[in-house]
Order: C-alpha cells, then structure tokens, then sequence
C-alpha cells in the first residue's frame, strides 16, 4: 500500500539524439545519425511497454509517458541554423 506518495508520474521518453550538433561531429556527417537514432526509437519502445507494465501492477498511481520526438516541429538538425 502507498504512504502519501506521488500518484501520477511522466516519463518521457527520449528525443532524435542523433541530430544533436555534438553526435553529427562525432559521427562526421551533415545530416542526423539514423544508428543513434535507432537506439533512441528501441529505447523509447521499451519504456512504452515499462509504462504499461506500471499502470497495470501499480494500480494506485497513473504513468503517463510523454513523447518527445511528436512535440517537436520541424527538423531537429536545422534547430538555430539560419
């Protein structure tokens, strides 16, 4: 049983990762790091299923999972270039 605890919970999952300034120098292209990015998509996958998997045993409290990736507009490689 819960002792005045937090009840409803976000998780968010991760965004493209791989279109980050700091991955596309590592990997040294110009567009977005579609392995990285892979990695991030399984991750996500996952936590998807940890949520569910939550809210099903831990029927006191409510986990809600944030997608990332559908908030954002635009292309994330092209963020503060002009």
């Amino acid at each position: 049983m819960y002792n005045n605890g937090a009840r409803k919970i976000a998780l968010f999952g991760l965004g493209p990762i791989g279109c980050t300034p700091a991955e596309i120098s590592i990997y040294r292209t110009t567009t977005c790091v579609d392995s990285v990015n892979a990695a991030v998509q399984l991750f996500n996958d996952k936590l998807k299923f940890l949520v569910d998997d939550f809210n099903r045993q831990l029927t006191d409290a409510k986990f809600i999972y944030i997608n990332i990736t559908s908030i954002q507009s635009g292309d994330p490689a092209t963020i503060g270039r002009f």
